[in-house]
């Protein structure tokens, strides 16, 4: 088998080789989720908004989701009185102006649900700076969907949070969940992510 010479590829390992010769650490190949807790194994730690709940997307034992409620909310900042639910992932990203960053979950409402960033002025998330809408409405699909979109920052911007939204203004109970939660300057690639130690969504049957 023969290796393109100067492929992206041939370079990373070529640079692990001499990484693990020299006992230095390498970052992982590709771009890393920048969000806490993304996949729900455990718990909802590190989000606003909603609670813990075992159904899975991929239907993965063990792991679990977010549950959705404009009824019941914990905490209750998930709650408003416009029948919206909103989830807010909690992990301060620090980006620059002109740059693109990549949102999207697997979500389960049977209210239209979008994603959003919220913009902050500083670095640490502490100044708002406005929110940006989706323009891409994800329509109740009675299954688990992936949402997905990319936001180029605006100037002025130098730190983000992501929100995940369900709901509508004639609603008055959103059900439903997500899970699987991506944020990264680059755009999430493979299926299942083996950092997160599991393999459920793969399969050894070609075309499975």
């Amino acid at each position: 088998m023969s290796i393109v010479r100067g492929s992206k590829l041939t370079r990373y390992f070529s640079s692990w080789i001499i990484a693990a010769l020299a006992g230095l650490s390498l970052p992982a190949l590709g771009d890393d989720n920048l969000l806490g807790n993304p996949e729900f194994d455990i718990d909802a730690d590190a989000w606003f908004g909603g609670g813990w709940s075992q159904d899975d997307s991929g239907s993965c034992p063990g792991s679990g989701s977010l549950a959705l409620s404009s009824v019941h909310c914990a905490p209750v900042i998930g709650c408003n009185d416009f029948g919206f639910w909103q989830a807010i992932a909690i992990t301060c990203t620090q980006v620059t102006p002109g740059m693109t960053i990549y949102q999207s979950v697997d979500v389960r409402s049977n209210q239209p649900s979008f994603l959003s960033l919220r913009f902050f002025s500083d670095a640490g998330c502490a100044t708002e700076a406005g929110e940006n809408s989706d323009p891409g409405i994800f329509v109740p699909a009675g299954d688990w969907q992936t949402a997905w979109r990319a936001s180029v920052i605006p100037a002025g911007v130098l730190s983000v949070l992501p929100v995940f939204v369900s709901g509508g203004f004639a609603s008055t109970n959103v059900a439903g969940n997500l899970d699987r939660a991506w944020l990264g300057f680059e755009d999430r690639i493979f299926a299942d992510d083996f950092e997160g130690e599991t393999t459920c969504r793969w399969t050894t049957t070609i075309g499975g």
